[in-house]
Order: C-alpha cells, then structure tokens, then sequence
C-alpha cells in the first residue's frame, strides 16, 4: 500500500447497527459489516462468540451464507469444480471428489448413463456436510425452474461442460429421482470436447509446432501429444516446456501438475531411448511433482488434488485396491 495510489476496500465488523457511526465510516471509505448471525453455536449462550465464529467460518464456507442472489449460488458451485476446467477430460470420480456429498445415479437411456446426484438425506461414512447438502438444495431449486435455466443459461453452461467432459448425463433434481436436468437442456448441440481430436489417431496431422498464445485456453495441448506418438520427444520436450511458462503465469495449476508429468515421461524416453541426443537429456532431472504439491498453499492442494492422485498413479492404486477387495 505505501508504493500505491490505491487505497485497498476497508471494512469494520461490529455487532450492532449505529446508523450515526455507519454513516461516519462510510465518509472515510469504511464499510461496516454487521455480525447479526450465530447459525453456528460453539460456544453456547456466548452470542458475541458465536456471532464472530459463525463469521469467519462462513469466509471459507459460502454455503453458510443466507443472502446469495441466484447467480452467487451458481457460481459457487462452480467454484467447486473450477480446477477440472482447463482439463481436455475428466474422471466422473473427480466431479463428485470437487462437489462432496454427493454421488452418481445410472440409468439406461440407449446405454448406461451417469446423473449427479446431491445427498439430502442420505447418511454416508464421511459425506455428511448438513449445511453444504442445504446450500445444494438451493442449486437444485435454481435448476428445478424451467424460466430460471434459461435465464441463467449462459452462467449454467460452464459447469455443465465440465460434467459433459466427465460424461455426466446431468443432474438429479428430486429425491424421488424421477427428474433430471440433462446437459443437452443447457449446452448447445455444437459443444465439442476438445479430446475429440485424438480419438481419431491421425497424429501427422500436427508435425510443427508453433509458440503459444498468451491466454491458456488458446495452447493446443494436443501437439505435443502428437509429437510424442510420431516419436519426436524433442520437439514434444519443447513444446512442454513452452506450455509450463505459460501455465506457471496463468497459476493454472491442474495442468502443471500434469504437464510436470508429461515431461517426466518424455525426459525418460530421451535419456534411455537409443537416440543421437542422449547425452544432451542425461544430466537432467525429474520434475519434483511431489515437492511442488506438498509446497502449494492448502486451498490450491485441495482443488488439485485430484490431479495430483492422478499424476502419482495414487487413483490407479485406489482403484485397483477397490476392485480387488
């Protein structure tokens, strides 16, 4: 602040309105936030207490706030689940790991078909968030309007792109499971998936490579793939290496983690392939994946987590110890 001409938002936290003092502080800049809620009671008949502690716990926990407008709530939920947004595809298992307390639902509809389905009364061994299950509720009342989605369409579409990458059918809006809102209600028909690309194996189709934009959602994350199954560890080495700088700058950690461990697995290739270009690659080391997660800051672990049990094979071995058992 002292190297800057703007003066950051000021706010007061008191107990009680006192118009004349508001309207005081308000001439200096200063909002007053008024503390009347104690949903929260830690601390029994100390409403002062409970009032403070129901306040700061509500800061991390936007599903104890009574107030949100409409939007707020959709763009809470989607906060959710903004960490899987730069990713090409997502696991169904990642959506719900993001959302807690909730589930799938399959149904036949020409094929088995996933729905999400937010626990009301449900009692699980560690999903059992009463106030989250609330705050679901209201989504589902939001989406449970037919003039409330298309009004909000544009803000529904980038939640529901990530359940369509997850192969999420839609969203169950009942207890009684009989109604659902399906992601074809929300998306338009020309909604493409970006891994589509590879799913048709022409790999020549991209031989060069071009730096990328400056806006992450420009990189092509499929050239380096490409390179990679053309053999060219090089130049998919490269490309990688491009994409990080990018990434590191967007602080888009989902896909630096991943990118980390793309790298890893062409690094290997280029210092044990039998190749001209060993001896350049032998000295390097691998990306510390690891080291670089266990120093994120707690809020970032915890929406990137899932990524991370992906790039340590730590999903590949739950999920082998489930099948198993």
């Amino acid at each position: 602040q002292n190297h800057s001409s703007v003066r950051p938002p000021m706010y007061l936290v008191v107990f009680e309105d006192i118009p004349a003092q508001r309207k005081y502080l308000e001439s200096h800049g200063i909002t007053t936030i008024i503390l009347t809620d104690e949903t929260i009671k830690p601390f029994n008949n100390n409403s002062y207490s409970n009032k403070l502690y129901t306040f700061l716990h509500s800061l991390n926990s936007l599903e104890l706030c009574a107030d949100l407008d409409d939007i707020e709530i959709i763009n809470a939920i989607y906060s959710r689940v903004r960490s899987l947004q730069s990713l090409n595809a997502i696991l169904a298992e990642q959506v719900t790991r993001c959302f807690t307390n909730c589930g799938l639902m399959y149904i036949d509809d020409n094929g088995p078909k996933a729905l999400l389905h937010f626990y009301d009364t449900e009692v699980t061994s560690n999903d059992n968030n009463i106030e989250l299950r609330g705050f679901y509720k209201k989504f589902l009342s939001i989406l449970s309007n037919d003039k409330k989605v298309k009004d909000y369409k544009p803000h529904l579409q980038k939640l529901f792109f990530i359940l369509k990458k997850a192969s999420i059918y839609g969203i169950v809006l009942n207890d009684k499971h009989d109604e659902a809102l399906l992601i074809t209600e929300v998306l338009p028909n020309d909604s493409l998936i970006k891994i589509d690309k590879e799913i048709n194996f022409n790999y020549s189709e991209i031989v060069t490579y071009t730096r990328p934009h400056k806006v992450a959602n420009s990189i092509d994350k499929t050239k380096k793939y490409n390179c990679f199954q053309l053999n060219k560890y090089d130049e998919a080495y490269s490309i990688i290496e491009e994409e990080l700088s990018e990434e590191i700058r967007q602080k888009d950690y989902a896909n630096i983690l991943i990118s980390l461990f793309n790298q890893n697995i062409i690094l290997n290739r280029l210092k044990y392939d039998f190749s001209s270009n060993r001896e350049r690659y032998s000295t390097l080391e691998e990306n510390k994946i690891h080291e670089l997660y266990d120093n994120l800051p707690r809020n970032i672990k915890k929406t990137v987590s899932v990524i991370y049990d992906l790039v340590t094979f730590n999903y590949l071995l739950n999920l082998h110890y489930t099948v198993s058992s």
